[in-house]
């Protein structure tokens, strides 16, 4: 027998996700969520009073819920007690040289997806883009990353910064490479089989398309950043820094802890 139209259709499977930054999991057990989530689960996903959705703030913490309300302009969730999810083991940051503005979005996303700690974009000499006020376009590229890939963790996304500044991070890290098409170097099994027990922060320096400058590199050994190669072939920047990203998480083998 069909059911009436009005009856909110089954779902399979896990449940949507929406990420909210103001939500405080230890506080409310309801949730009102404004304008930009009511179109996304109401209009989008077409969901109803009744459905199940997740929520996640980005710091680890999520919970499952039932829309009570689902309106044009705002959503009420209520939310089962939540779950807390540790951050991704070792804390990885990427430092990486602003490229063309499609495949920088897309490895955010990817980069979201595996789970790395923070995003430090630098301008170097051979960039070909500048991306200044970008940051909100990124953040949105992370935040629908994570809503789909079901990671409770977000990445920091950090202000551009020129060179010599992005330099400066490592001395927020316990270990440090860049990624280096000329000697000298070794490489990035070789440096990472050194490390009998593996550090809990972490940062990879990538370079633009056209690669680092002599001297920017020159720069980053001086900060005491290891140089070591990705393999033969020259890959393209989003490409060799997903391949650091996936060769940390493979040779430490931890994705919490």
């Amino acid at each position: 027998m069909p059911r009436p139209a009005s009856s909110p259709a089954p779902r399979l499977g896990k449940p949507p996700r929406i990420f909210s930054k103001d939500w405080k999991p230890d506080e409310a057990s309801t949730l009102t969520l404004g304008r930009d989530a009511a179109r996304h689960l109401v209009r989008v996903l077409r969901l109803q009073a009744g459905d199940r959705v997740e929520c996640f703030n980005g710091q680890g913490a999520a919970a499952e819920g039932t829309l009570q309300e689902a309106g044009r302009h705002q959503v009420i969730l209520a939310l089962e007690p939540p779950r807390y999810d540790p951050r991704p083991q070792p804390h990885i940051t990427l430092v990486q040289s602003l490229i063309r503005p499609q495949p920088l979005d897309w490895l955010i996303r990817k980069a979201t997806e595996l789970g790395v700690s923070a995003i430090q974009p630098v301008i170097t000499q051979r960039c070909v883009a500048r991306a200044a006020g970008r940051p909100d376009r990124w953040w949105k590229a992370a935040i629908a990353a994570a809503e789909q890939c079901g990671g409770n963790w977000l990445p920091a996304i950090r202000p551009v910064q020129d060179w010599a500044t992005g330099l400066r991070t490592v001395t927020e890290l316990d270990a440090a490479w860049v990624g280096a098409l000329q000697p000298p170097r070794q490489t990035l099994k070789e440096s990472l089989q050194t490390w009998s027990t593996p550090p809990a922060r972490v940062g990879i320096w990538v370079g633009p398309e056209g690669d680092f400058t002599p001297d920017e590199l020159e720069a980053a050994l001086a900060a005491g950043i290891v140089p070591v190669s990705l393999g033969d072939l020259t890959l393209r920047a989003e490409t060799a820094a997903l391949y650091f990203i996936t060769a940390l998480r493979y040779e430490w083998g931890q994705t919490s802890g």
